[in-house]
């Protein structure tokens, strides 16, 4: 027997990773995070969805779209895009309407329309 056979005593020893559901579909021992980060940067991510989802229909409001609608389509484009980036390409990234573009439409339309 060999000296490098034998763990050495000073060595912290690690427990084995869980490879359970959530850590083997999205890989996440491998991409170096761990569930509660997810859960804490969901959570970021979810208060960020909401505010784009509160300001965007205030901004299209001006071109005069109808707030309630362009709420709704909003939260269903991101629920929807955000579902299948995060099934169909196992990345974890929200995608929501940009609020950037969304002013120049309100502004282009409004100047376009009187």
């Amino acid at each position: 027997m060999e000296a490098t056979d034998v763990p050495m005593r000073d060595e912290p020893t690690r427990p084995p990773m869980a490879s359970g559901g959530l850590d083997s579909f999205f890989k996440l021992t491998e991409r170096g995070t761990t569930v509660g980060t997810e859960i804490r940067a969901g959570i970021t991510t979810f208060m960020v969805m909401v505010y784009i989802v509160a300001v965007n229909p205030a901004i299209l409001e001006a071109a005069g779209i109808d707030r309630g609608a362009a709420a709704a389509a909003t939260a269903l484009v991101a629920a929807v895009m955000t579902i299948l980036m995060g099934v169909v390409a196992n990345y974890p990234i929200a995608i929501a309407a940009g609020l950037g573009i969304n002013g120049i439409v309100a502004s282009d339309w409004s100047w376009e329309l009187g």
